[in-house]
């Protein structure tokens, strides 16, 4: 009998070691946006820090650190989120209130051609599209890297099936950014 669970593990374990040969430095305090995830715990374990995620609608204006005991970060994860926000450029206005000048965000999205885009995403990002959005938010690019991604598994259906060729291989975009 096959175990699911590992296999999750283990493709969460991957995605956290490639989100870590990112990260360049993280300073305490760290906000991460969304909820507590496996993604987030990962972290808090191999880097033995305390993360502060968010609670509240991200495409409104009442979402908040969960346990608010810093007025600012120095640190801001925002891994897999910004496609699915209605606003993203509302959200990122909305964070400069959680941070400084000397904040670093991280930020991470995929990118695929339109005929995998899903139901799940408000936002599909061409790289002209999200700089753009981001520029005009007020921030700048302090690194980026993308890597290719395919996804693993059954092929039951023509989606996973073009998941195998480089077609149909999503590209994982990673920004680090700060105030201009």
């Amino acid at each position: 009998m096959i175990d699911l669970r590992s296999d999750h593990f283990k493709k969460t374990e991957q995605r956290v070691q490639i989100t870590v040969d990112f990260l360049d430095e993280t300073e305490l305090p760290i906000l991460d946006i969304g909820q507590p995830n496996e993604h987030c715990e990962y972290l808090k374990k191999k880097f033995n820090i305390e993360i502060t995620n968010t609670q509240g609608n991200l495409d409104l204006d009442k979402w908040t650190p969960l346990n608010p005991k810093h007025a600012k970060y120095n640190t801001v994860f925002c891994f897999e989120v910004i496609e699915h926000l209605m606003s993203p450029r509302f959200f990122l206005e909305r964070l400069k209130k959680f941070i400084t000048k000397d904040t670093f965000i991280y930020i991470s999205y995929p990118r695929r051609i339109e005929f995998f885009w899903t139901r799940y995403h408000f936002h599909e990002y061409s790289t002209k599209r999200f700089l753009h959005m981001i520029d005009d938010a007020g921030y700048e690019v302090v690194k980026h890297k993308w890597i290719w991604e395919r996804g693993k598994g059954f092929i039951f259906g023509i989606r996973p099936l073009f998941r195998l060729t480089p077609i149909g291989r999503a590209k994982r975009h990673f920004y680090k950014l700060r105030l201009k």
